[in-house]
């Protein structure tokens, strides 16, 4: 999971290796994002008649989800110019 959420964000690796070991809510919010793109996928595969319903939810998630976790990832890389220990609760 942790692989796949670095791919997904750039080149903020540490900062993201760092959120995720030090922060349950951060992992959580990581396994959230993984599972919407798992439930997106079989979506965009199903010839269910709900499934471009389906689809444009599960999308739209995955963008409220990206938005999160790239403010944890803002707030983490702010706290940690500023020299501020963090434990984020973005």
């Amino acid at each position: 999971m942790l692989e796949l959420i670095k791919s997904r964000f750039g080149s903020r690796d540490v900062t993201i290796e760092r959120a995720y070991s030090s922060s349950e809510s951060f992992r959580a919010l990581c396994g959230d994002y993984v599972e919407c793109l798992t439930a997106l996928a079989h979506w965009q595969e199903s010839d269910s008649e709900h499934a471009r319903l389906r689809e444009a939810e599960y999308s739209e998630l995955i963008t409220q989800l990206t938005g999160e976790i790239e403010t944890w990832l803002l707030a983490m890389e702010s706290k940690a110019a500023s020299g501020t220990e963090v434990e984020a609760e973005a």
